[in-house]
């Protein structure tokens, strides 16, 4: 048997999710966010030197440019992001500084797809940074530096 309590609850429940979904948000789903959010750079960044470890490019790639971003909350925020990369003249191996790189600008850019789960677990913390995917989807375009 329910309680009153019980019929209050699911009342409240209904009204919020009414509120919620009147204003055109779903709790939890990804929101657009301003390209050149703080946020968004850095976990762009973080995808790039996180795609040069795992690449077997003989070239490192920097970052040209984010497309497009979204922040969704979940246990911490995921940044889901198009990013445009291209390869840099520096030799993919281990402690060179990307951003010393000059992009080759003979070289085509790739389009990906990313999303970096950002969870900081204390305030006083740095945020940790992981890719929610295994690796980004990237493709190939036909853009060169100065198209």
């Amino acid at each position: 048997m329910a309680s009153f309590y019980d019929g209050k609850m699911l009342v409240s429940l209904a009204l919020f999710a009414l509120i919620t979904l009147s204003r055109g948000k779903l709790l939890g789903a990804p929101e657009d966010i301003g390209l050149n959010d703080d946020r968004v750079q850095d976990a762009a960044e973080f995808a790039v030197d996180e795609w040069n470890k795992m690449s077997n490019a003989m070239y490192l790639s920097q970052l040209v440019e984010v497309l497009s971003a979204k922040q969704q909350v979940v246990h911490g925020y995921n940044y889901i992001m198009t990013i445009e990369i291209g390869p840099t003249t520096c030799r993919n191996e281990p402690d060179i500084d990307v951003t010393q790189c000059k992009l080759d600008k003979t070289q085509q850019h790739s389009i990906c797809e990313v999303t970096v789960n950002v969870l900081q677990d204390k305030p006083e913390n740095e945020p940790t940074m992981t890719f929610a995917q295994r690796k980004p989807m990237c493709t190939t375009v036909e853009k060169l530096i100065g198209d």
